[in-house]
């Protein structure tokens, strides 16, 4: 995933891409006041290199956070049983 600070700013080149197969979370979900006061924001963990850096992704209505929310946890999702096809051919 390529993301940028601004939507004006996706003519240029992304801030950083983010591996979401390497999300050790089986879900990702809003992100705790405590963490971000800002409302609408959802918390992406990556692992890399045995430690976990966590995205901030905050969205500017309800709606954008929902449909955030669910794309994002059906990529998760179809990451991990790509992964687990993979492991199975693999094996066999």
């Amino acid at each position: 995933m390529r993301y940028w600070n601004y939507p004006s700013e996706e003519v240029s080149n992304a801030l950083e891409t983010v591996d979401l197969r390497n999300c050790p979370e089986q879900r990702i979900s809003a992100a705790d006041r405590s963490i971000c006061a800002r409302p609408r924001t959802l918390m992406l963990p990556i692992g890399r290199n045995n430690a976990v850096k966590k995205y901030l992704l905050s969205a500017d209505d309800c709606i954008s956070l929902e449909e955030w929310d669910m794309e994002l946890n059906d990529v998760l999702c179809s990451l991990r049983l790509k992964h687990k096809e993979v492991e199975v051919m693999i094996a066999t």
